[in-house]
């Protein structure tokens, strides 16, 4: 009996670092890399941008999926931003100097710091609510060109005289 999961052929390439780098890789960012936060966020508004210059467009069942994952993200992490909130308030740990250092960094981490985790989980939520509007519109580009395309279609059959 084989143990384990067979896949029949080789398993699934890993994306390429160019194919990560488009939207700073959607899968397996993590809020604690503000690098990768920004840069992700970066990649959602040129997303957006090259959807409203018609850079590409989308069909329905991509949209969908995509829209399935954006709001998954964005209603998940509106969750955990509110308790970030919460780790936010100044713990009453004591009155002794590690007591305030340990509730200090708990602000700092979760609200306050360079690093924090709000500040990227923001630019996270809305990098995917980017990502969300460039799919609308590339919908609406493939729509407007599918709709082009019946009419290119329609005037061919009236030249060549078919019904």
């Amino acid at each position: 009996m084989t143990q384990g999961t067979q896949w029949g052929e080789a398993r699934p390439a890993q994306p390429t670092e160019e194919q990560e780098s488009t939207l700073g890789g959607l899968e397996g960012i993590s809020p604690l890399d503000t690098n990768k936060v920004k840069a992700f966020n970066s990649g959602a508004h040129d997303l957006k941008q090259s959807a409203i210059n018609g850079g590409f467009a989308i069909n329905e069942d991509g949209f969908t999926q995509y829209q399935k994952a954006c709001n998954k993200f964005i209603n998940e992490w509106q969750g955990v931003r509110r308790k970030l909130w919460t780790l936010g308030e100044r713990a009453p740990l004591g009155d002794f100097p590690y007591a305030d250092m340990v509730a200090g960094f708990n602000v700092e981490a979760a609200i306050d710091g360079t690093n924090s985790l709000l500040p990227n989980i923001d630019l996270m939520v809305d990098g995917y609510k980017q990502a969300l509007e460039a799919m609308t519109i590339a919908r609406k580009n493939y729509d407007e060109k599918d709709e082009e395309a019946n009419q290119c279609f329609a005037k061919m059959k009236q030249e060549h005289g078919e019904a």
